[in-house]
């Protein structure tokens, strides 16, 4: 765990200086508003994603943000702004940041991690502490290398893949995010 104030304050800049990289480059972005809901009707119809609740977007924000935001201008200048926006402020607000480490970056240990990260979350959850992935950071494309090196420098000395990066620390509770039913997942 990272609880150096001045080493989070590094990494929650580098997080939103590389959430900015995948906002703003195409091919990065286009996911991130399919996985969004956008309205209570998407949320109910989906089941899945994130939306204004789960960003800490409530009230009368959330209500104008839902009558007036939408799929549609999810790609507008001001939409991006305000997404890079809420991610860093939300990476500067942490106390602490945990990174789990693989020994190589092959399919079976990122499983494998992404189990151990599923009990730590759960631990966490007994413990009345809150959990949020923010691994953008880590993600594998060419527009992030030299943000990747700047973390890399600053988590110094680590051994092994860095795979996932999570702040945690107590947070006002939110809503939960709706999940599909284990039916929708299964195949006969």
């Amino acid at each position: 765990f990272i609880t150096d104030a001045e080493k989070i304050n590094k990494i929650a800049n580098l997080m939103t200086e590389a959430f900015k990289i995948e906002v703003y480059t195409e091919r990065t972005y286009a996911v991130t508003p399919k996985m969004f809901r956008f309205n209570a009707n998407e949320v109910a119809t989906y089941r899945d994603g994130f939306n204004y609740e789960n960003m800490g977007v409530t009230g009368k924000v959330k209500f104008f943000a839902e009558k007036f935001s939408g799929r549609d201008k999810s790609f507008s200048e001001s939409f991006k702004k305000r997404t890079v926006n809420s991610v860093g402020k939300n990476a500067h607000t942490a106390k602490s940041f945990g990174i789990m480490f693989t020994q190589e970056n092959n399919r079976i240990e990122q499983v494998e991690i992404g189990r151990k990260y599923a009990r730590v979350h759960l631990m966490a959850t007994k413990l009345n502490l809150s959990m949020q992935m923010m691994s953008q950071i880590l993600e594998e494309y060419e527009e992030l290398v030299e943000v990747q090196k700047k973390f890399l420098e600053i988590i110094k000395p680590y051994k092994g893949v860095p795979q996932l990066i999570f702040r945690i620390g107590h947070a006002k509770p939110t809503p939960h995010s709706p999940r599909r039913k284990l039916e929708d997942f299964l195949k006969s």
